[in-house]
């Protein structure tokens, strides 16, 4: 019922971002599969909501990225594959190509056993294949983080990041 409610008022969530773990639970509940795939489809709209929102700097969404970060990491840790794969979505949609934890999320799922999710991983990932992708600038921004940076930033971060899919 929420994810029907969603798709008239994708922008619920940027007011009450609560709910949106209770969304990425259904992709793992024991229902019928219709009802997960309307889940997966209502999250995957629900992203390029949240990239917008994103991009014009949307106050309730700012102080909801560290929190969903976390939510993406709890669903890429999950056994049913449609969870990892909508994850894997959202950190390649919502947050900036030059985002290292939620490129280390990406570049995990290039590992994961269901071939969905591997080829959504490449997908957020064929940004980098231009070889001058690093000199880019995006919004001020450089687009791929240096090699020292992505080290840096997965031997030094939360015992969170330090597991694989």
């Amino acid at each position: 019922m929420l994810s029907r409610f969603l798709a008239r008022e994708p922008d619920y969530l940027l007011k009450d971002p609560g709910q949106l773990p209770r969304l990425f639970d259904v992709l793992s509940e024991d229902i019928a599969p219709d009802l997960k795939t309307a889940a997966a489809h209502c999250l995957r709209r629900l992203a390029v909501t949240f990239q917008e929102a994103q991009r014009l700097n949307h106050p309730a969404l700012r102080s909801q990225l560290v929190k969903l970060e976390r939510l993406l990491y709890e669903n890429m840790e999950r056994s049913d594959p449609l969870s990892r794969l909508v994850a894997v979505n959202f950190a390649g949609v919502i947050y900036p190509p030059d985002h290292i934890p939620t490129r280390y999320l990406i570049l995990q799922a290039l590992g994961d056993k269901d071939a969905r999710v591997r080829a959504e991983a490449r997908n957020a990932f064929s940004i980098f294949l231009d070889p001058n992708v690093a000199n880019d600038i995006v919004y001020g921004r450089v687009k791929l983080p240096s090699f020292v940076e992505f080290v840096n930033h997965v031997r030094f971060s939360s015992p969170l990041l330090s597991h694989s899919s």
